[in-house]
C-alpha cells in the first residue's frame, strides 16, 4: 500500500514550491464558494427578510419578491460572466499574478459595498454583488490556467481540481457560518457571512506578490530565463538539464501557437474538427451548470424549507460537507482514468437523482416522512457525483 502511495505521479511529481503555489492560488476558489454560498443561506433568514424584503399581507410576513430573489442570483451571474470575459485579456496583458492581485482588490471593493448596505437597501447588496462576482469571473478561468501551466503534464488534472476542492471549503465555511446565524435576532445573522468574504481576498492580496508567475505566460513575452528560474524553483529537485528542455518544449510550442494563430480567426473555432472542440469545452461547462448546481447552490436553502425539511440549515451543511468530502477523489482518478468516464456515469447518476428529487417531491403527500428522507437522499447522492465527477 505505502508503494502503491508512493509510485502515484502526485506524489512523485509534487514538490514544496509547487504545492505552495497550488494551494495558495487556489484560495481564490474559497472566496468563489463564500460568495455564491452566503446567499442561499441569507435568503431564508428572517432576519434579512425582515431588513431587505418587503411586507406580504397575505402571509402577515416579510419577504423577498421572487423577482428579486430571480435578480439577484441572474445579476451576479452575469457579472460571472462579465469577469470570465476579461480574464483572458487582463491574463495576457498583466500575467497571471497580476491579475490575480487586480482580482483581489475588486472582490474587496464588492464586498465592501456589500457589508455597508443598510436595512431597505437590496439593490445596493446586489451592486456590491456585482463587483465581487465581476473578480471572481475573472479568477474562476486564471487560476485553473496557472496551475496547469505551473503544474506538470503527470499530474495537471490532480493541481486543476485544488481550485474545486478549495471552493468547496468556502462553500462549507459559509453554510455552517448561515447554521451557526440564522436564528439571531440583528443584523449580524447576515452581516457576519458577508464581512468573512474578506478574508480570503485580503490574505491574497498580502502574500500574492510572492507567487511566481506562470513559466508559459514568460515564454510567451520572450523572457525564456525568467522562466527557467520559476520551473527550477516549481521542479526543486530535478535536475537542471531536464527543466531546460521542458523550457525549450514550452518555447517550441508557443512558437507553433503563433504560427497558427496568424493564419486563423475566430470564425475558425466554428469550422470542422475545430466546431467539435468548441462544443465540447462550452457544452461542459453549461451542462455542468445546467444540471442543477447553480438551482441548488442559489436556492438550497429555500429549496429545503419548501419541500418540508426541519433543519434546514443543517442538512445544507451537511450537503456540502459530502461535496467537499467527495472532491478529494479526483485528485487521485483525473490523471489515472481520464475525463470522459466519470463525466458520462456521473451525469447518469445526476440524472437519476433529480428524477427521484422531482418526482417525490411533485407527487407525495407533503406530510409523507418516507418521500421527504427520499428525496434528501437523493440531494446527497447528487452533491456527491456532482463533486467527483463534473465539478472536479
Amino acid at each position: 500500500m505505502k508503494q502503491h502511495f508512493r509510485d502515484m505521479d502526485l506524489v512523485k511529481e509534487m514538490t514544496l514550491p509547487l504545492f505552495a503555489v497550488s494551494a495558495y492560488s487556489s484560495l481564490f476558489g474559497a472566496s468563489f464558494g463564500i460568495d455564491h454560498n452566503y446567499w442561499n443561506g441569507v435568503l431564508g433568514m428572517t432576519k434579512f427578510k425582515q431588513d431587505f424584503g418587503v411586507w406580504d399581507p397575505a402571509t402577515s410576513t416579510y419577504i423577498i419578491p421572487s423577482t428579486w430573489i430571480s435578480a439577484g442570483s441572474g445579476l451576479p451571474s452575469a457579472g460571472l460572466a462579465i469577469g470570465a470575459l476579461l480574464s483572458g485579456l487582463f491574463g495576457n496583458r498583466l500575467g497571471r499574478v497580476r491579475t490575480f492581485l487586480v482580482a483581489a482588490t475588486t472582490s474587496i471593493v464588492g464586498i465592501v459595498i456589500q457589508a455597508a448596505s443598510l436595512p431597505g437597501h437590496y439593490w445596493q447588496l446586489m451592486a456590491g454583488r456585482i463587483v465581487t462576482t465581476v473578480a471572481l469571473g475573472v479568477v474562476c478561468n486564471a487560476v485553473p490556467a496557472y496551475q496547469a501551466e505551473c503544474a506538470p503534464a503527470a499530474i495537471r488534472g490532480a493541481l486543476v481540481n485544488a481550485y474545486q476542492c478549495w471552493l468547496l471549503v468556502g462553500a462549507l465555511m459559509a453554510n455552517t457560518a448561515n447554521w451557526g446565524t440564522y436564528a439571531w435576532d440583528s443584523q449580524w445573522a447576515y452581516r457576519l457571512v458577508i464581512v468573512l468574504q474578506l478574508v480570503v481576498p485580503v490574505v491574497l492580496l498580502v502574500g500574492g506578490a510572492w507567487l511566481p508567475e506562470s513559466p508559459r505566460w514568460l515564454v510567451g513575452k520572450e523572457r525564456e530565463e525568467e522562466a527557467l528560474e520559476v520551473l527550477l524553483l516549481l521542479r526543486r529537485g530535478t535536475a537542471r538539464e531536464v527543466v531546460e528542455e521542458e523550457v525549450r518544449v514550452l518555447v517550441a510550442a508557443e512558437k507553433e501557437q503563433r504560427r497558427h494563430l496568424q493564419a486563423a480567426s475566430w470564425a475558425d473555432c466554428f469550422r470542422g474538427a475545430n466546431l467539435r472542440r468548441t462544443l465540447i469545452v462550452a457544452g461542459v461547462q453549461c451542462f455542468q451548470a445546467g444540471q442543477g448546481n447553480s438551482y441548488i447552490t442559489n436556492y438550497g436553502v429555500v429549496f429545503l424549507q419548501a419541500i418540508g425539511v426541519q433543519n434546514t440549515y443543517q442538512t445544507q451543511v451537511l450537503l456540502i460537507f459530502t461535496t467537499t468530502i467527495s472532491s478529494v477523489f479526483p485528485f487521485y482518478f483525473a490523471d489515472r482514468i481520464g475525463r470522459r468516464l466519470p463525466l458520462i456515469f456521473g451525469a447518469v447518476v445526476m440524472g437519476v437523482c433529480m428524477y427521484v428529487v422531482a418526482g417525490v417531491t411533485g407527487y407525495a403527500p407533503a406530510d409523507d416522512g418516507a418521500a421527504l428522507k427520499a428525496a434528501t437522499a437523493a440531494l446527497f447522492v447528487w452533491q456527491f457525483f456532482l463533486s467527483s465527477c463534473w465539478s472536479s
